[in-house]
């Protein structure tokens, strides 16, 4: 401690906007786009894209269409101390997706198809097959999104939700003996 240090960090400094659209039909529109100076890795100065989407709302029903918080994690979400909220699936994550959310009284019912971002599937690197790395590769190999299904209900102080995942990878196409 006899060489006192300091630094500045932009990356919890995000900028952002939310826009209150025309009517579309019967649906009310909103979008918004945000970012943060997160980066990746150590560069921790480059522009992220946390959310850029477009909603459209029927009251009862809403159709969401871009990218922000995976449907998995929402209001009934596990508390715990790190950030591995699910694995093997990334629900605390932002995530491009289309989906549909329909609400009645106090159950809210969400469909979505999920794809990969910031948060990819680990599989076989086919450079060398004794590593593994991360990669959009293997859910575009598998030709399938995400999909997500889920159900909530919200009364006074009772929070209680079940949701169902499907992830398609395909790591690998071709094996050399």
């Amino acid at each position: 401690n006899s060489t006192p240090n300091s630094n500045f960090y932009t990356l919890c400094s995000r900028l952002g906007v939310d826009v209150a659209g025309p009517k579309l039909g019967t649906a009310k529109t909103s979008a918004k786009v945000e970012v943060d100076f997160r980066g990746t890795g150590t560069s921790y100065t480059v522009v992220r894209l946390r959310h850029a989407y477009l909603n459209l709302d029927w009251g009862k029903s809403a159709l969401l269409l871009g990218q922000t918080w995976h449907p998995l994690f929402g209001d009934v979400s596990p508390q715990i101390l790190n950030l591995s909220v699910g694995a093997p699936f990334q629900p605390f994550s932002r995530a491009p997706q289309i989906r549909y959310r329909y609400t009645h009284k106090n159950f809210q019912l969400t469909g979505a198809a999920v794809w990969q971002s910031q948060y990819l599937s680990q599989g076989i690197d086919p450079e060398n097959p004794l590593k593994s790395k991360k990669s959009q590769e293997y859910i575009k190999k598998g030709c399938v999104p995400e999909v997500y299904i889920g159900a909530d209900y919200k009364n006074g102080g009772l929070l209680a939700g079940a949701g169902i995942e499907m992830l398609s990878l395909k790591p690998r196409t071709e094996s050399i003996g």
